[in-house]
């Protein structure tokens, strides 16, 4: 199985590999396109494989040729995703949570590189960074974000109620004082920003979760 984000870079650039794939052996390439359409359509999945029958005619002609290819390079790239077990990915709100810190801090760590795997859906959206990279702290050592969940997860269950009622406190008040108004205010503002709407998710949860132990 491939990750979530190797597919992504496959279906971005699946035009070009299989342009290269065409340039590479052109007078090959139609006969391996036969055996693979071919394999492809044994291997038993829920996702069709949406090519119709190819004829001799369309195997000369390399333009139909690549533009085939490139359907099987995405398919293929599909099919390899198991996604029952797809990658966990996070957003810096949740990853300021699990580390401890602010949102300025995991975007300063982003900038120095810090983590192995980052993406952006576009210019000055934000990063969102899967389970599966690694994070390298000041003295060296390196962890995947996986683990840092996990043991995370680990030291929550092990804090009693009351500790958890005060952590969860002091979380709602970091977001009342950099917002200076209430979650209902915020939640109510017309044109939030992406930052906005991401600590509202948080502050949300925040709320909901006290709600519920002060019950």
């Amino acid at each position: 199985m491939i990750t979530y984000f190797e597919k992504k870079a496959v279906l971005s650039n699946a035009d070009q590999l299989a342009e290269n794939f065409v340039a590479y052996n052109e007078s090959l390439s139609p006969v391996v396109l036969k055996l693979l359409i071919n394999s492809l359509r044994k291997i038993p999945t829920t996702i069709p494989l949406n090519i119709n029958e190819i004829n001799e005619n369309d195997l000369a002609d390399p333009s139909v040729v690549k533009s085939i290819y490139t359907e099987i390079i995405k398919y293929m790239a599909t099919i390899s995703v198991d996604e029952q077990q797809d990658e966990i990915i996070y957003k810096t709100g949740d990853l300021a949570r699990i580390f401890g810190v602010s949102q300025t801090t995991i975007n300063n760590w982003i900038k120095e590189g810090r983590f192995s795997k980052v993406e952006r859906d576009g210019k000055n959206k934000h990063a969102k960074i899967p389970e599966s990279s690694i994070w390298t702290a000041n003295n060296g050592q390196q962890k995947t974000i996986k683990q840092i969940a996990e043991e995370y997860a680990l030291e929550k269950n092990k804090i009693t109620e009351k500790e958890e009622k005060t952590l969860l406190q002091k979380e709602v008040k970091f977001f009342e004082e950099k917002y200076q108004t209430s979650y209902e205010a915020l939640k109510n503002k017309e044109n939030k920003s992406e930052e906005e709407e991401e600590d509202l998710e948080i502050w949300g949860y925040l709320l909901h979760r006290l709600g519920s132990l002060l019950n």
